[in-house]
């Protein structure tokens, strides 16, 4: 199963944005505390100085111990303790408030945003185990007021300021699940662009043209990929190098051999002439005989091929009519191998424009193919039908293959699929070079050739041809 590289990114993607949302809660947890609760000791200082400067008969003391109840929600009479700094209380606990706020006298600490021309600093203490923060206000006439809150009361309105940024959060969540796929697709087509770009030029690259040398240009690309793409032109570079040396070799060598061949299949042939009628030497020769023109039939496949890898599998191109090269090769089977039964079904009047002498060729291995590797009393099935472009064929025969392992490799060379469901039937002579053949004759033609799925021990090849060869060139 081939793995996503978008869900992979997007995995990734979910998962930093999860670990920042939750590294940024836990932050804001832990670290905005101190600002929180100096905020709420904004608010509360500006509270205190707009109660006691605010008009009535009442002292300010007296004002704020009756107002100062209302500036935070929820706040209770003994959660915050008034008094005047110079004339204290005669009770125990605002003693003990005075006594502590006295051994931390240099640690007053300013309010900011406070009333213009009003300064309220604040420092904590500690009494009988609960910490408070006292609030000092210097007033315009000279009067200092000290008023002590209980610091659990700004605790909790920062945690109650939390838990509205978590119910919000709520709600954020599934934007950031959208930015999560939004991000993922920009960064899949940011990181995968370039590599689209290498493959489109990969396709332009034909290490069978020994014209277009083309290769990859590392100035296209980003400079991050600069090594792979030298590499992968230095590796195609060499592969086009290989094959050309191949191919040629496969053409000087299938060329040198024909001659040398042809010649010892002439004097075999004088020998056996002379040889006595039905003696062992006439059987033996004949043995080699058949040998030799086999060498010789690969040879020529051989040959065919690399001209077909070359690009130079051209010949002369005439009209063809394709039903009467189609019943002259069933007619000439069905004398062969009259036990099979032929079943055709033609479109009258089809013609195309190619190389006679290979297009016959294609049909007469199919055909031969058909027949060799049917059993008696089996069937051949011809179709063929054309449309302003194309001419399309299919022939299917029964076997006595065993279809199970029968795939696209019988298109490779040499290679033969013998497996057969009848052990009585002797396994047929051939080079595996028939079907490579016809596909690079098909190709030749503009078309393609494909062996399509086996059923109930039939095989089918179904074939497309250009009507017009435009892939094939004249020769003089």
């Amino acid at each position: 199963m081939k793995r996503s590289l978008k869900l992979r990114i997007f995995i990734f993607v979910f998962l930093g944005i999860a670990i920042f949302v939750l590294a940024s809660r836990l932050t804001i947890r832990f670290s905005a505390s101190a600002p929180l609760v100096t905020y709420q000791s904004e608010l509360f200082g500006r509270q205190i100085t707009r109660i006691s400067t605010s008009l009535g008969d009442k002292t300010g003391a007296e004002k704020l111990q009756t107002h100062l109840i209302y500036a935070i929600e929820g706040l209770k009479p003994h959660e915050f303790v008034v008094l005047p700094s110079q004339n204290p209380s005669d009770q125990i606990f605002s003693k003990e408030l005075l006594a502590a706020s006295d051994k931390n006298f240099d640690k007053w600490n300013f309010l900011d945003r406070q009333l213009e021309g009003v300064t309220v600093s604040y420092k904590d203490v500690e009494v009988n185990g609960i910490e408070w923060r006292l609030f000092k206000t210097k007033l315009p006439k000279n009067v200092d007021y000290l008023v002590a809150l209980d610091k659990g009361v700004l605790k909790q309105r920062m945690f109650d300021t939390l838990d509205v940024r978590d119910r919000m959060g709520l709600q954020i969540y599934p934007i950031l699940i959208l930015y999560a796929v939004f991000l993922t697709f920009f960064i899949s087509y940011a990181a995968l662009e370039p590599f689209k770009n290498i493959q489109r030029l990969f396709s332009k690259i034909d290490i069978k043209n020994p014209v277009n040398r083309s290769n990859l240009k590392a100035n296209d690309t980003y400079k991050e990929l600069n090594s792979f793409i030298n590499y992968f032109n230095e590796l195609i570079d060499r592969s086009r190098f290989s094959y050309q040396h191949a191919n040629r070799f496969s053409s000087d060598a299938s060329h040198e051999l024909k001659t040398p061949l042809t010649i010892i299949r002439g004097h075999l042939q004088r020998i056996l002439n002379r040889s006595q009628d039905g003696s062992d030497d006439q059987i033996q020769l004949s043995l080699v005989i058949d040998e030799v023109e086999r060498l010789i039939s690969i040879t020529n496949k051989l040959l065919m091929l690399s001209q077909a890898d070359s690009g130079r599998l051209t010949k002369h191109q005439e009209m063809i009519n394709f039903n009467e090269l189609v019943d002259h090769l069933i007619e000439d089977y069905s004398a062969y191998r009259p036990d099979i039964e032929v079943k055709k079904n033609m479109q009258m009047g089809l013609q195309m424009l190619g190389d006679k002498e290979l297009i016959t060729q294609l049909m007469l291995n199919l055909f031969s193919n058909a027949y060799k590797y049917n059993f008696s009393g089996g069937q051949i099935i011809f179709d063929a039908s054309c449309n302003p472009q194309q001419l399309t064929f299919t022939i299917t025969n029964t076997t006595h293959l065993n279809t199970a392992g029968l795939d696209q490799r019988v298109f490779e060379r040499f290679y033969r699929h013998l497996e057969s469901n009848n052990l009585e039937i002797n396994t047929q002579q051939g080079s595996g070079l028939g079907l490579s053949i016809c596909q690079e004759i098909a190709k030749a033609h503009g078309g393609s050739l494909q062996l399509l799925p086996p059923i109930n021990q039939k095989v089918s090849f179904k074939c497309y041809l250009d009507l017009k060869s435009g892939n094939l060139k004249n020769e003089s």
